[in-house]
């Protein structure tokens, strides 16, 4: 699919970024799930070798972090299923918008650490609550 440049143009809103996938991105290494009405990155897979695939090797996209858009085609309205089928749609050199995690900032903001953060938040599911009970539960 072309990308929507008129959309792609538009300054990012506060907490968003942008990553760019070269040309030759084909697996970008992305999991991704839907968390209430959010389209959630929840683990970067590696390659057999143990290496980073494109997303993780960014190094800028944070677990928990929101899909928001790619190539100016908004995504967090679909299924993964069809999100997925959008992404690879994309032409290359493919740029997706993303919003960092206010799941996480929540529980960083209660005291817990980036790691009890994403140990909590997986174990619950993506549940901000859960996660911290989880977080208090496996301090003491």
């Amino acid at each position: 699919m072309p990308p929507r440049t008129n959309i792609m143009l538009k300054p990012a809103q506060p907490h968003e970024y942008d990553v760019e996938f070269p040309v030759d991105a084909v697996v970008l290494g992305l999991y991704l799930e839907k968390l209430d009405d959010d389209l959630c990155v929840t683990a970067f897979p590696r390659t057999p070798h143990g290496d980073m695939l494109e997303a993780e090797a960014s190094g800028v996209i944070g677990l928990f972090d929101t899909v928001v858009m790619a190539n100016g085609h908004p995504l967090g309205h679909y299924s993964v299923e069809r999100a997925l089928k959008m992404i690879q749609a994309q032409k290359r050199p493919l740029r997706i918008r993303f919003k960092q995690s206010q799941r996480v900032q929540t529980l960083l903001d209660m005291g817990f650490t980036i790691d009890q953060a994403l140990d909590g938040l997986r174990a619950a599911r993506g549940s901000i609550d859960a996660a911290a009970e989880h977080c208090f539960t496996s301090q003491t």
